[in-house]
């Protein structure tokens, strides 16, 4: 878990959602429970593409393994 990525985006989901719990009516206050989901949203998201850029993808894993396991690093 990237714990410095969540803390910076959990304090401003908390105070939204606290904000709104308290300024939106009573009809409309289901939609506090859309701020987490856009956070955890933004969050994998930040993550996709750190990895994408860094080149850690989960299918690069695989192939480095694949390639391990079929004997090949070894190959002269």
């Amino acid at each position: 878990m990237h714990k410095k990525k969540y803390f910076i985006l959990m304090l401003p989901t908390l105070l939204i959602g606290i904000f709104l719990l308290y300024f939106l009516p009573a009809n409309q206050r289901p939609y506090v429970f859309s701020v987490p989901i856009v956070s955890c949203i933004i969050y994998y998201t930040w993550i996709y593409f750190e990895r994408k850029q860094k080149g850690k993808t989960k299918l690069a894993f695989i192939e480095r393994v694949h390639y391990w396991n079929n004997g090949n690093a070894f190959s002269y």
